[in-house]
């Protein structure tokens, strides 16, 4: 399954590349006229015909990946949701589990969630309608002054991570090949910020976490003193690691044209981040209240597409390989006993908004 994806991700990207070779000399435009045209053409066409502006309450994450589609839709001229008659009411998340309970009370419309949140999809809690990014920021880390050098060296350990979240996945993998289960480590469950506390005031032994976390751990301890035991990397072969935006499935039922004029905003900021990355990541800082430094040193943690790439891949079943990859990983290690990838992943909706 695994060769078979990277197949199907590589065509993905020879696609786009072949054409942008194919463009005209227009194609050569400064990347923010080129990434903000598709506003202006959506604009005109919701002149021509009036779309009925919706109140919307969308959660994010903290750090760049859960940021930036928030941060993009904060910077000036970037109408990509307005366009579409979205009115977003931006709502904050530390990880995925709460953000769901929020989205089935009916209390939040549509959400982001990092991998460990999919188990909730594939129990058809929810319906994945967009993939964010495949994430490979997960990490498990100790202090070199600890003793512990290999993952079996945590037996006895205690280790901190929010379970349900990415980073009990990389803690179950790593524990899985060395032979271990949780049972061997003590797991100190916690929300990631005070994970990251945790670990540095040297509560606990180690610590799984990603993206912002890490780069907290980080700062605050001081990389050189800081050693890596695993990263999702190391796993590539058993598990992807998707992050995706998210609907219940009642909300779709009622409402899908608000859901692929959703999934249509999505498809211009994922355009707008591959053409202004920089200015991207400025824009998430400052709607995060956080210094640019912190984001950017992140920014290579994720494996972003382009709304050109996300169609490809529909249309070659990338998408449906990298749901099923995961999904498979989440029935070997009894996350779920069970799941249909063509049930909670909405290709069908992502074909209505790619069509129009």
């Amino acid at each position: 399954m695994r060769k078979v994806l990277s197949v199907l991700l590589t065509a993905a990207m020879v696609s786009t590349l072949l054409i942008g070779c194919g463009a005209d000399k227009s194609s050569s435009a400064p990347a923010t006229e080129s990434s903000t045209a598709p506003a202006e053409t959506s604009s005109s066409a919701a002149e021509e015909k009036p779309v009925e502006t919706v109140k919307i309450r969308v959660a994010h994450h903290a750090g760049l990946s859960g940021s930036i589609i928030p941060g993009i839709d904060s910077i000036e001229g970037n109408n990509f949701f307005k366009s579409e008659g979205l009115d977003v009411e931006w709502v904050k998340f530390t990880s995925g589990p709460p953000e769901v309970a929020a989205m089935v009370s009916g209390d939040i419309q549509f959400g982001y969630i990092g991998h460990g949140a999919h188990t909730l999809a594939a129990e058809n809690k929810i319906n994945i309608i967009s993939l964010n990014h495949l994430g490979n920021s997960e990490k498990i880390l100790v202090r070199k002054d600890s003793g512990i050098s290999k993952i079996e060296d945590l037996k006895g350990k205690v280790v901190a991570t929010q379970l349900g979240t990415s980073g009990e996945v990389i803690l179950n993998l790593a524990l899985s090949r060395a032979g271990m289960t949780k049972d061997d480590i003590k797991i100190m469950n916690m929300d990631m910020a005070g994970a990251v506390t945790a670990f540095i005031a040297k509560q606990v032994d180690a610590i799984a976490c990603w993206d912002v976390h890490t780069t907290n751990v980080m700062d605050n301890v001081g990389a050189d003193n800081v050693s890596i035991l695993a990263t999702t990397d190391d796993f590539s072969d058993e598990s992807a690691f998707p992050a995706s935006w998210t609907v219940t499935p009642e909300y779709a039922e009622k409402n899908p044209d608000v859901v692929v004029r959703f999934i249509r905003a999505l498809n211009k900021c994922y355009d707008y981040r591959g053409a202004n990355l920089d200015e991207s990541i400025k824009g998430a800082a400052k709607f995060a209240g956080t210094e640019y430094e912190t984001f950017n040193k992140t920014k290579n943690d994720a494996k972003n597409f382009s709304s050109t790439q996300l169609k490809e891949l529909l249309n070659n079943g990338g998408l449906k390989a990298i749901y099923q990859l995961q999904l498979d990983y989440f029935i070997k290690e009894g996350k779920v006993k069970e799941g249909n990838v063509d049930t909670y992943v909405r290709t069908d909706l992502m074909e209505k908004a790619f069509a129009e």
